[in-house]
């Protein structure tokens, strides 16, 4: 491919969710669900970016790739749906059941957290077949890939966009409900107690600086991670080198600024 060539990037083919959708306006900070919705469209999108760069590169790395190009993009791959996992199970088991019990209504979250098993069976799909690639049982197939990725992901692409008209629909709960310090209260145990596991400082942490985009929408989530600097340092400078053959293939660099995809398709 010619230097003249455009390549596409992660902002699509499946589409991100744009800020303005909590009622982002210049110069005002959103509060109470505007304020929670907000964090997680932030939460949402890197989960999106991070199908995207699959699915953007898996067809050109599958015919130019080396054996071990192939390898890591599965790990690569493998470590999206991981994550992907990881979000819904602290929404499951932490956040949702918290946000019910401050509204007095234990059917509150039923909705979002019953649309997890929509795509269950999907996810095992793509799952099993990086697992059998990484054991040798199959050759890396990129069109195959892809057309699993296209199989699951509307119908994930979809939640994720409906879970945020959920959560901004709290607001009718405002005059006595206050969300933001339920959810960083949930988030930052959650955090807190990860940070503490190897896995999560080489694997996950920094996958989600990997598909964060400080740029998007003229830096309206510039502010993430809301960790101290010192360990986001110790983070980026020891814990992201460890997996950086597989954060090669993210659409953003250790910095959270965008980044060329290696094998991406031509625009």
């Amino acid at each position: 491919m010619s230097q003249e060539q455009k390549k596409l990037w992660c902002d699509g083919p499946y589409e991100l969710i744009s800020a303005s959708k909590a009622g982002d306006k210049a110069g005002e900070k959103p509060t109470g669900s505007r304020a929670m919705a907000r964090e997680m469209i932030l939460v949402h999108n890197l989960l999106i970016r991070g199908i995207n760069c699959v699915h953007r590169q898996a067809v050109r790395l599958s015919q130019e790739g080396s054996a071990q190009d192939k390898l890591d993009f599965a790990s690569f791959a493998l470590q999206w749906s991981r994550t992907l996992h990881h979000h819904h199970n602290l929404e499951e088991d932490e956040l949702f059941p918290r946000l019910a019990a401050a509204a007095g209504d234990p059917e509150l979250m039923n909705g979002p957290s019953s649309e997890h098993r929509d795509f269950d069976a999907g996810l095992e799909k793509y799952e099993a077949y990086l697992k059998a690639v990484l054991e040798g049982r199959e050759e890396f197939d990129g069109t195959k890939l892809k057309g699993i990725v296209d199989e699951v992901m509307p119908i994930v692409h979809g939640h994720l966009v409906r879970e945020i008209d959920v959560l901004l629909g709290l607001s009718r709960y405002e005059g006595s409900v206050d969300w933001m310090p339920i959810f960083e209260e949930v988030v930052g145990n959650s955090a807190s107690r990860d940070m503490k596991q190897s896995w999560y400082r080489t694997d996950l942490f920094p996958l989600v600086l990997h598909l964060h985009d400080k740029s998007f929408e003229d830096g309206a989530f510039a502010n993430f991670p809301p960790v101290p600097w010192i360990v986001l340092l110790g983070i980026r400078w020891i814990f992201c080198r460890t997996r950086a053959s597989w954060w090669r293939f993210a659409g953003c660099d250790g910095n959270s600024m965008p980044q060329e995809l290696p094998f991406a398709e031509e625009a």
